[in-house]
């Protein structure tokens, strides 16, 4: 789908079941991933096997060794399966030894393969290793605990050493065409079949076949956030069939982890992944609200913080939980003042993230009913009274972005303070010189009362430089053109470099 259908229906949706930060790989992307690895002498591209099998025609059991290069992985999540994907790599030379006795002589005979003829298939799982736990392995629907206070780590392979899932077999690999010889032969095909998924179970080694990485090492300067757990699955979106592999993670600054059945929850849309990116992350509006904002405006006296439903955007109120006293009028007799107790809370700082932006708005709409007295002697007594309804605004917006430092941190700051405030007069009623006396009088209690706020991100590394995740060779290269929207949970989009 395009990327405004997929932000529309993100649109006031906790769209990864309570947890922190969920990451999206294209399965295309990984696939040059792996293919880049074997062009660095990283990943197995010779084969070499021995296996015996018998000759129906000849009624012989023959010894085979096998020694043929094959080429670069493709990779392929499959459908139903969260844990599962084929592995495909086509055998693109080589030549296999055939062994046997006849009437009592030893015999041998060598032959080439069919180049590019032939496809090696093996139906891999995808697993987790966990560093910190002698390397066991985990399945896509265990959640993985780091190791508190300690460097840990994740790395999310293709394991061949699961004797119990993988599988191998071998396909033709031109269209409509059969298997050529020796593949044609039953007893060849099965027996090789079984010999290749004992090379890939012993001798090749799930480490060099990582698709990405999760580490809380930390990485400075940025704000730390450090993960406590996550799980893995992979995704093939049902109407589109876009297939990517999904990762979600807890942190420990938030520790708002969900279901174990974690999915992407958006609506109509099935993957966080719209066309045209190959990677995107999703960090939940929980975790900006408390790693950030909520500990920033707790520390300036701001308090009972509610959210708003909003069918867009996060939408926050917080209260100052304090009363004063309006002053509002006097007696030259000095008996007769005249006061008022506001209770402030009654008008909440409004905070809303939306569309890359972040505004805070403070606002009181307050009637001043003033009330002036005063005697002339030989004249008597005289009054003055009026009312003035007053508008007190305080408000800022700032642009989320990307600092221009290089070092592509999730950036934002805005500020408010009372010598941000503006106030709007209408003067309802008045028959005197005293009305501007009461206003101004009520504009300094106002701003007296205004407690500064200052909210800001200046530091939040979206894990472009290795914090979480891609501490390897992998990258999560970030759009910064068009680079993250707030439907609710901010969602970021980029591309995953090596």
């Amino acid at each position: 789908m395009d990327k405004d259908t997929l932000i529309s229906d993100m649109l006031g949706k906790d769209t990864i079941e309570k947890w922190d930060v969920m990451t999206s790989f294209d399965q295309a992307k990984l696939n040059e991933v792996l293919s880049q690895k074997y062009k660095d002498n990283i990943l197995v591209s010779t084969v070499k096997c021995t296996f015996q099998y018998s000759d129906l025609l000849y009624g012989e059991n023959i010894s085979v060794d096998i020694d043929m290069k094959i080429n670069e992985p493709v990779m392929e999540f499959i459908q139903g399966s969260e844990s599962m994907c084929k592995l495909s790599m086509t055998i693109m030379s080589g030549e296999y030894r055939l062994s046997w006795t006849e009437d009592g002589e030893s015999m041998t005979r060598k032959k080439k393969f069919p180049e590019g003829q032939v496809t090696l298939v093996c139906n891999v799982p995808i697993a987790a290793i966990h560093g910190s736990q002698n390397s066991q392995v985990s399945g896509s629907n265990t959640v993985i605990n780091f190791m508190p206070e300690e460097k840990d780590s994740a790395n999310f392979v293709l394991h061949f050493q699961n004797s119990d899932l993988m599988s191998s077999a071998v396909e033709a690999a031109g269209k409509g065409q059969g298997l050529p010889a020796p593949f044609s032969d039953p007893g060849f095909l099965n027996s090789f079949s079984t010999s290749i998924k004992g090379f890939f179970h012993d001798k090749v080694s799930s480490i060099d076949y990582t698709l990405t990485e999760i580490t809380n090492e930390e990485v400075k300067p940025t704000f730390k956030l450090t993960p406590k757990s996550c799980i893995f699955k992979t995704n093939v979106d049902p109407d589109t069939k876009r297939k990517t592999l999904d990762i979600f993670i807890e942190t420990e600054q938030n520790q708002s982890r969900g279901s174990e059945k974690a999915y992407f929850n958006a609506g109509g849309a099935k993957t966080a992944l719209p066309e045209g990116y190959s990677a995107s992350m999703v960090l939940s509006k929980n975790l900006l609200w408390n790693s950030y904002l909520e500990p920033q405006l707790e520390a300036t006296q701001w308090k009972s913080i509610t959210e708003e439903t909003a069918t867009e955007g996060v939408h926050i109120s917080a209260k100052i939980d304090e009363k004063i006293t309006v002053y509002k009028g006097e007696s030259s007799w000095g008996f007769r003042p005249f006061e008022e107790e506001l209770d402030l809370s009654q008008f909440p700082l409004k905070i809303v993230i939306n569309k890359g932006k972040i505004s805070m708005k403070w606002e009181i709409k307050y009637s001043l009913e003033y009330f002036h007295v005063w005697k002339l002697t030989k004249i008597g007594e005289y009054a003055e009274e009026g009312a003035v309804d007053l508008t007190v605004t305080c408000q800022k917006t700032s642009d989320l972005k990307f600092k221009t430092d290089g070092t592509e941190n999730l950036h934002f700051e805005v500020g408010m303070t009372k010598d941000d405030i503006t106030f709007e007069k209408k003067i309802i009623r008045s028959r005197g010189e005293y009305a501007q006396k009461y206003i101004d009088k009520a504009m300094e209690q106002f701003k007296n009362a205004f407690k500064p706020v200052n909210l800001k991100m200046d530091d939040l590394n979206v894990f472009a430089l290795g914090n979480l995740l891609f501490h390897g060779a992998h990258k999560f290269k970030i759009d910064t053109i068009n680079p993250f929207y707030v439907p609710r949970d901010l969602i970021l989009f980029g591309q995953l470099e090596q």
